[in-house]
């Protein structure tokens, strides 16, 4: 079975972090077609994109704009983008807060090799097979 290419788009503020990640997810087979170092940065690049990437990651803790309120911001405008959001920091309450404003996953930081691939397949998926009314 073939996977399809599918397009990520990539928030965190740690340059090194975000570049390792853009490698490990090029070395699992997907394209990051956006990378942001704050969620002003991701919310206008999206503005600007004539496709879409098929899922968004955002870190929870960012200068600028956090990822609570791209999160929001990024379903008003685009409700079935699915999000995944992640933070080192294990923070209930921020935890809730993202995903109260729409945030599909929260993966920590230090786990993101282990379950980011798996995540990323079963929203891409799940956004795939939704009917349209």
């Amino acid at each position: 079975m073939e996977i399809p290419e599918i397009n990520l788009a990539i928030a965190d503020d740690h340059d090194l972090l975000r570049k390792g990640l853009c490698v490990l997810l090029g070395e699992y087979g997907f394209n990051v077609s956006l990378q942001a170092a704050n969620g002003k940065e991701m919310i206008d690049q999206l503005q600007a994109c004539e496709i879409l990437p098929d899922v968004c990651l955002l870190d929870i803790n960012m200068p600028v704009m956090n990822g609570v309120i791209a999160t929001r911001l990024i379903k008003e405008q685009w409700p079935n983008m699915p999000i995944i959001a992640f933070s080192l920091s294990i923070n209930e309450s921020e935890i809730n807060e993202i995903i109260a404003n729409g945030a599909d996953v929260f993966i920590n930081k230090a786990s993101l090799s282990d379950d980011l691939q798996s995540a990323i397949m079963q929203l891409y998926s799940s956004r795939k097979h939704v009917a349209i009314a």
